[in-house]
């Protein structure tokens, strides 16, 4: 005999999550999609019992979340900024943290066309949403991941000033042709304890080197040479690297340096005018 549970017991399945931060949201996040219904909706109905289809494709989807494997792997999607992207195992989720570069870039740059470049895109995240908001610039936008590369066409499919190539960083990319450059780089060291909980993540999106400083340093040189004379980077960072970060953009003769701390006021991104 099926043993039937209510939308309730199913959401206490949360006890199973040791692991998780957040566990009783990661199973409603799970039994919403199984559902199709929104969280608040399963917290007024939750004396109901699904059907069994709905049951058995949650409690796979608590297996799943068990041996610490993302949610947004698990749904298949990350919501980010005004857009829900398909995610997969070869592709960074994207962080709310990272919404800081979109506000940043769309604040440097006034209304009309310009050439605005998204290095390293993985899901597409940065490049689509400045797309979407701002239809007169020609965004671009490379990863030298060919699946990374496969999922942000998928997620931009049907914008049209969103342009995708691969690439490693500014190797494909023309000489002062960039009014804007936006990027969200790996830097984690490669010893950080951190990556215990990313285990999950493709490390080549994470990890940068033994001071994680590597691909920071290749972003800001070749900025250098594709961005225009006034042209901007916007890049992210991690929360103990604000100074060597502006050191490095320095010795390139940036000016205005300006930097930006994060929702949880940790510093998080800067921005760098090119002379």
């Amino acid at each position: 005999m099926t043993v039937k549970r209510t939308i309730r017991q199913l959401l206490a399945l949360a006890v199973c999550l040791e692991q998780s931060d957040t566990p009783l949201l990661d199973c409603q996040l799970m039994l919403a999609h199984v559902t199709g219904k929104s969280r608040s909706w399963l917290l007024s109905h939750d004396d109901l019992v699904p059907e069994n289809c709905v049951r058995f494709k949650f409690e796979e989807m608590v297996r799943r979340r068990q041996t610490g494997e993302p949610v947004a792997y698990i749904l298949g999607y990350k919501d980010f900024w005004r857009s829900r992207l398909s995610v997969n195992s070869a592709t960074l989720i994207p962080r709310p943290e990272t919404e800081l570069l979109v506000e940043l870039a769309l604040e440097a740059m006034p209304d009309g066309a310009c050439k605005v470049v998204d290095l390293g895109t993985g899901s597409g995240a940065i490049a689509i949403t400045l797309a979407l908001e701002q239809p007169d610039w020609q965004l671009f936008a490379n990863d030298c991941s060919s699946a990374s590369l496969r999922m942000a066409q998928k997620n931009a499919t049907g914008i049209d000033n969103l342009f995708l190539f691969r690439g490693h960083w500014t190797e494909a990319i023309a000489t002062h042709s960039m009014d804007m450059v936006v990027c969200n780089p790996p830097y984690i060291r490669a010893n950080d304890p951190h990556l215990d909980a990313l285990q999950a993540e493709p490390p080549v999106a994470l990890v940068s080197g033994d001071s994680g400083l590597h691909d920071v340093q290749l972003v800001i040189k070749g900025t250098r040479r594709i961005i225009k004379s006034g042209g901007i980077l916007i890049l992210e960072h991690g929360f103990d690297q604000r100074d060597a970060v502006q050191d490095l953009l320095k010795d390139q003769g940036c000016v205005a340096i300006e930097m930006f701390d994060d929702l949880n006021r940790l510093p998080r991104a800067i921005k760098a005018t090119f002379q």
